[in-house]
């Protein structure tokens, strides 16, 4: 009976996975891959400074296209190995876009947007976006 319980133990933190509900107004906040996947549920707005660490996943789900929403700043910090996941929850969600709305610069580097109506939308601002794909677009 002890050895059982020691391997369930053992082999539990495996099992659990974490996940963030994203609350609606981000006022300036690191995300990490240990808190992944972060789950978009209604309108987000960034209004100071996000940073976003390598292999972190975002789920936008049941959103429109100013759900994901930067009125500040995102510092995207994916790697090629770690790429930052930008997708929709659900098999139906696509009507998402991150839309940039910032006079503030922003940059984002190794991050995939797949099942997304645009993937991003830049209305104002300046942005960086390197070694970044785009696919399953909609828009």
């Amino acid at each position: 009976m002890r050895k059982i319980f020691i391997v369930i133990v053992i082999f539990l933190p495996n099992l659990i996975h974490a996940q963030t509900i994203v609350p609606s107004t981000i006022n300036s906040d690191l995300w990490i891959k240990q808190n992944s996947p972060y789950i978009i549920e209604s309108d987000v707005v960034v209004k100071g400074s996000l940073v976003i660490e390598p292999g972190v996943v975002v789920q936008i789900g049941d959103a429109y296209i100013d759900s994901f929403k930067i009125t500040g700043k995102i510092d995207v910090k994916g790697t090629k190995e770690n790429p930052v996941i930008f997708e929709s929850y659900g098999q139906d969600t696509k009507n998402w876009s991150l839309v940039f709305d910032s006079p503030q610069y922003s940059s984002i580097e190794h991050a995939v947007f797949r099942n997304s109506l645009n993937g991003l939308l830049v209305r104002q601002g300046e942005i960086s976006i390197k070694s970044s794909t785009f696919s399953k677009l909609y828009g």
